[in-house]
């Protein structure tokens, strides 16, 4: 998974990333990159764990942005939990 966020602003600006609930191995198939006029997430091999609400918070002379993306993993679906009898 790819998020690519254009960051429109004239000034220099610092951001980062959360996420709720993040899994202990979910930093380590994470990356962010910073460049001028964009900031990317990435979460490497994704699974339905990983699916939530990844929030951009960026800061500047002028004040706090923020946005919120839900992300919404698909995978192969599980095994029932429980059987069902005629």
């Amino acid at each position: 998974m790819t998020l690519n966020t254009v960051v429109s602003l004239n000034q220099r600006w610092n951001g980062f990333w959360t996420k709720k609930e993040i899994k202990p191995d979910l930093e380590e198939r994470i990356t962010i990159d910073k460049y001028e006029k964009n900031t990317i997430i990435t979460v490497r091999r994704c699974t339905r764990v990983d699916s939530g609400k990844y929030r951009l918070v960026l800061t500047n002379s002028s004040g706090t942005c923020e946005g919120i993306a839900e992300v919404i993993v698909l995978d192969k679906p599980t095994p029932p939990k429980r059987s069902f009898e005629s």
